[in-house]
């Protein structure tokens, strides 16, 4: 699992990359699409907002404080950098 604190125009996210498949119940889901991958976004008073997708043999789970479409902004605008996180994707 990889976790890190991010920035994009100038807003903070947290995004989480784990091997697939996550399993989440309990809690209410609006199905997304994330560059062409299926996915999820739930809010909370807790948490904010979060878009939930899986691309490859990764899940990726993006949290935020911004509202649903800005934060969908940011998880279709992230692409897999080897360098960046260290991890070798499949």
């Amino acid at each position: 699992m990889w976790r890190s604190i991010l920035l994009y125009k100038g807003e903070e996210f947290a995004l989480t990359i784990s091997p697939a498949p996550v399993e989440y119940n309990g809690f209410e889901k609006e199905e997304v699409t994330i560059n062409g991958n299926s996915g999820f976004y739930t809010a909370s008073e807790l948490f904010g907002t979060s878009i939930h997708w899986t691309e490859d043999d990764y899940q990726y789970i993006l949290l935020s404080k911004v509202s649903k479409e800005m934060t969908i902004e940011i998880a279709e605008s992230f692409r897999w950098s080897e360098s960046l996180f260290g991890i070798g994707k499949s």
